[in-house]
């Protein structure tokens, strides 16, 4: 009679851990998926040429691994610039955050390809077009409405 009344406590508390840990993993697959969403802000440098300038960015999730991300900040601190694109993102298990990259085309600039990581804080991307290469450095900040 024991031995039946140990069983009965033991698989419904089994079941509970089951769920409970298929519960923290899933918790933990959304929460990388959010790390790009946001908005930002931070700096651009020019490895090129040494410049270096103010770059926000807010992104929001557009599809399966896909994020728009816009892009806007000063250039030569007299050209204003904004652009979009459409980030590829996927986990990243070595950071716990997400890896991405881009390749489009853009006026003045020409061919662009990006590529980075970010985690829910942090947003590093190293960019380069057909004659210029640096890089972006920002942190999350809350979104202005």
């Amino acid at each position: 009679m024991l031995t039946e009344v140990r069983s009965a406590v033991r698989r419904p508390l089994k079941a509970a851990v089951a769920v409970l840990a298929i519960a923290l993993a899933a918790s933990s697959v959304v929460r990388a998926h959010d790390d790009l969403c946001g908005c930002w802000e931070g700096c651009w440098k020019g490895c090129t040429d040494g410049r270096t300038g103010i770059v926000k960015a807010k992104i929001t999730k557009c599809g399966p691994n896909r994020y728009r991300a816009v892009f806007h900040g000063w250039a030569f601190k007299i050209m204003p610039f904004r652009y979009e694109s459409i980030l590829i993102a996927e986990d990243n298990p070595e950071s716990g955050g997400q890896s991405f990259h881009l390749t489009q085309k853009l006026p003045i600039w020409g061919c662009y390809w990006m590529n980075g990581c970010a985690n829910g804080c942090s947003f590093f991307a190293r960019y380069h077009t057909d004659d210029h290469v640096g890089y972006f450095k920002m942190t999350k900040v809350c979104c202005k409405r």
